[in-house]
């Protein structure tokens, strides 16, 4: 299978973000870069995409840190807890 330009790009952004540090100012969206970066292990432990991480929008965001706040119990929470992130990212992504 060859691969296609945006797997490259996923892989580049995702190289390029595992190794900056956010230095925006507060009152220049800071608190949003603050939130992906908190919420970046959620979403990778539900195979979302680095390339998706990084253009997700505020609102998804405050929306998997919702997600992720439940408290998942048994294995079947934690599935849906999943694929209820993978939907939410989704929305700003499109299919992955």
């Amino acid at each position: 299978m060859k691969p296609n330009r945006f797997m490259i790009s996923a892989l580049l952004v995702g190289a390029l973000l595992a190794g900056c540090t956010p230095t925006t100012p507060p009152d220049k969206n800071g608190g949003t870069e603050q939130l992906r970066s908190s919420m970046t292990r959620a979403l990778r432990n539900a195979d979302v995409p680095d390339a998706c991480i990084a253009i997700m929008s505020r609102q998804t965001l405050v929306e998997v840190k919702a997600i992720t706040d439940q408290s998942a119990r048994s294995s079947i929470g934690i599935l849906q807890q999943r694929q209820q992130i993978q939907t939410a990212a989704r929305r700003d992504c499109g299919d992955f």
